[in-house]
């Protein structure tokens, strides 16, 4: 909601805009950029003035694209792109940095206790299929007798 209002001040919004709608020349139907169309679109003279304005350099970019492509194959969407690019206008600050930090560390406890639930239910599966098992050797023998 800051970021927005800041950028609004600063006149910046319609750059977003601008920066939107010429990535979306290179986009397919749904909004989506390969990497190749991406850096096709990205090094357009237009594209690259609009960058430059809002102090997105080439490593800015860069790391943007490793978050938007973390799980992914290598489409980006070109709305999560330009609102990343809203987030990583400015310097970061200390309570920005600790925000992030404390995030990372909920996010990591969250994935641990899914995973240890997960790691109980494969196990009582795996437990339970042991039984089944067992029960079909015993029933076997029996058949055999």
């Amino acid at each position: 909601q800051e970021e927005h209002r800041l950028h609004k001040q600063l006149g910046l919004e319609p750059k977003y805009e601008q920066l939107r709608d010429i990535l979306q020349q290179f986009a397919d139907g749904d909004g989506s950029l390969t990497k190749q169309k991406f850096a096709e679109a990205t090094t357009t003279v237009e594209a690259r003035d609009i960058l430059d304005l809002l102090k997105i350099d080439d490593n800015d970019m860069m790391d943007i694209l490793d978050i938007l492509l973390v799980g992914k194959a290598t489409v980006i969407d070109v709305d999560e792109f330009v609102e990343y690019c809203k987030k990583v206008q400015g310097t970061a600050t200390m309570r920005d940095i600790l925000c992030l930090k404390s995030s990372v560390i909920a996010h990591g406890r969250s994935l641990f206790h899914r995973m240890a639930r997960a790691t109980e239910s494969l196990t009582e599966m795996l437990e339970s299929s042991v039984d089944d098992l067992n029960q079909l050797n015993e029933l076997e023998a029996a058949l055999n007798w």
